[in-house]
């Protein structure tokens, strides 16, 4: 996945200006495709050294270059770039009510089409919001197990453009991203977003601020529970025979379907404290 960044302090750092934040993503991204699917490139832009043929990934990608998602989180320009190379959109789906991210999601769709690609092919990923999936036997009981712990991290987010208006955790369960509750809660809360946005991919991160045991707890809890009923409720040709991608060798290690065309994720997810579940 590849976005521009949502801190402003990262530019100055690498002598880069703020004001060519999209023009450096689009220069820079083009330059990686290039990088990835050819050898012996020859290439200037406006924004780092002019190249002269070179090779830059060697070995070589095994099975062609790998699938690349855009994040995006608060303007059209990242959606209609992944759109523009017939890419995967990632929307963040983290800080703002979910209608904001329907219209850089339709803005995608819209661009996706124009620009000629299959939109059998057109995958959307959707992250899940500050503080991570919390699983407990009921609502209540998430809630007030997981609640300080949210709403201190959220308490410590001052970073201008990414601070979650959902700063407690009733509010967060409401109307925000948050995936904290029963299963069932969990289950409704990823289908509710799914009838809007319509994505194949849900991204959970697992609060690490939790003992390492705990953490594991949940994540098996979020397999067993909660992804076979939205798989079944949400079907998608992600990484299945349809999918271009479905089956490829660099999925392995990662997230790859099993004869089934189930997705299941290894012992080296578990242990980076992060999960993909579609």
């Amino acid at each position: 996945m590849i976005g521009k960044g949502n801190e402003v302090l990262q530019y100055p750092l690498f002598g880069l200006s703020l004001d060519d934040q999209w023009e450096l993503l689009a220069e820079k991204y083009g330059l990686l495709r290039r990088l990835w699917r050819e050898e012996n490139v020859t290439w200037s832009g406006r924004f780092r050294p002019a190249l002269s043929e070179v090779t830059t990934t060697t070995p070589r990608p095994f099975a062609g270059s790998p699938r690349i998602w855009h994040g995006s989180a608060t303007t059209l320009t990242s959606a209609a770039l992944a759109a523009q190379w017939g890419d995967p959109l990632f929307t963040a789906n983290a800080i703002q009510p979910r209608e904001n991210y329907k219209i850089l999601i339709d803005h995608y769709r819209e661009e996706y089409e124009r620009h000629g690609h299959d939109p059998r092919h057109q995958y959307l990923g959707s992250g899940s919001g500050a503080g991570g999936v919390f699983v407990a036997d009921t609502t209540q009981e998430a809630k007030r197990q997981f609640g300080p712990v949210y709403e201190a991290l959220t308490a410590g987010r001052n970073v201008p453009g990414n601070n979650s208006p959902f700063r407690d955790i009733e509010h967060a369960v409401a109307e925000g991203p948050a995936l904290v509750g029963s299963p069932e809660q969990v289950i409704d809360k990823i289908l509710s977003y799914h009838s809007l946005y319509g994505h194949d991919l849900q991204s959970i991160s697992l609060p690490t601020t939790l003992p390492f045991e705990q953490q594991l707890e949940i994540l098996e809890r979020f397999a067993l529970e909660v992804i076979p009923a939205v798989r079944a409720a949400a079907p998608t040709t992600l990484w299945e025979p349809a999918d271009p991608f479905g089956g490829r060798p660099e999925f392995a290690g990662a997230t790859s379907p099993d004869a089934s065309g189930t997705v299941t994720t290894d012992h080296a997810n578990h242990r980076r404290n992060h999960a993909y579940a579609h």
